[in-house]
């Protein structure tokens, strides 16, 4: 009866929820502006909404009009914490974002907000690739509906199909994975879509959906491994699309080096640690300060020498590398990690 009472507590703790998250978006400039967060299709005139939005890296298009003729404003994305509401702002195609209202925005907010974010088309992107962009919110929430009533098997099902067919980001998959009854269900779940996650390098937060630390190792492992082309041996799955990648010359931009800082600073072992890093840095870049400070994190300077060396064609600023060799305890590592660079 305890054990029983033991896996049930379990699961109930994989499905946890995350808090939605609000982004108010002002616009000026002009009188017209056709808007894309993840894909979806908005039409506005200078300030919009979007309301129950998951944590995570969105994608954001800004069109503006004027007469006949139209021109791309703002291409690019938006990191949003758990729970946060952000105010952004737009000008001469410039993006500030604040956690705090400038002013642009009014309290409460009028009607109109919630009818351009209800009267949505969740049409795609003018290029018609919706892969870039993963679900939109009306499939996945559709999606996450039937989840509601079904067994596992009918999920990962699902999943799959949808996932397939639309695309996937890592925060979708975080979600839905969390729905899951059973930790080994989960895991061949995950591995099923690795081939459709539109943004693969954001693809570790996924192993903190796992109850067991074994799970866990297992899915780092197969995406750190396999990447993805490889879906575990469950299945044949489509090639994956060719998905653009943010500017990232720079390495990680602050949001997203925080969500990955965090999630290592989560693992008890080294060994994860490594895997979680490599996962997240394999299909972008980092720069050298914010690996010389990931390194800092391990327990083992052995543990730490192997990361920083299979970092090192990832590092997005070479030429200052060497400054990652300050955070090993005995010389004579340090003295190997240079010799690699």
């Amino acid at each position: 009866m305890k054990t029983i009472t033991t896996l049930i507590g379990l699961a109930l703790l994989s499905g946890v929820a995350m808090a939605s998250s609000t982004l108010n978006l002002a616009l000026n400039g002009g009188n017209s502006y056709t808007v894309y967060l993840d894909g979806e299709q908005y039409q506005t005139s200078s300030t919009i909404r979007f309301l129950d939005l998951f944590p995570g890296r969105h994608t954001l298009s800004v069109i503006q009009k004027n007469n006949y003729t139209s021109s791309s404003l703002y291409n690019g994305f938006i990191d949003i914490e758990d729970g946060q509401e952000l105010f952004g702002t737009i000008t001469n195609g410039n993006l500030t974002i604040s956690t705090s209202n400038n002013g642009s925005f009014y309290t409460p907010y009028p009607n109109d907000y919630n009818n351009q974010y209800d009267n949505s088309n969740y049409g795609n992107m003018p290029n018609g690739n919706h892969y870039n962009y993963g679900m939109s919110r009306y499939v996945f929430n559709q999606l996450r509906n039937d989840f509601r009533h079904s067994t596992d098997s009918r999920k990962a099902r699902m999943l799959v199909q949808r996932a397939q067919r639309h695309g996937i980001t890592s925060n979708q998959a975080k979600h839905l994975l969390q729905k899951f009854s059973f930790d080994s269900h989960r895991l061949n779940a995950a591995k099923q879509i690795t081939n459709s996650v539109v943004d693969i390098e954001n693809y570790f937060i996924v192993g903190e959906t796992f109850v067991f630390d074994s799970n866990k190792r297992n899915f780092l492992r197969h995406i750190n491994r396999n990447g993805a082309y490889n879906n575990g041996g469950n299945g044949t799955c489509s090639p994956r699309p060719n998905y653009p990648r943010p500017n990232n010359s720079y390495g990680m931009n602050h949001q997203a080096f925080q969500v990955l800082q965090n999630a290592v600073r989560k693992e008890s072992f080294d060994n994860n640690r490594k895997q979680v890093v490599l996962t997240a840095i394999k299909n972008g870049r980092i720069s050298s300060q914010q690996m010389t400070q990931l390194l800092r994190a391990f327990t083992f300077d052995n543990n730490r020498l192997e990361t920083a060396k299979a970092a090192i064609p990832y590092i997005s600023d070479k030429g200052n590398y060497w400054m990652a060799g300050e955070t090993f305890t005995f010389s004579n590592n340090k003295q190997a990690f240079l010799n690699a660079l």
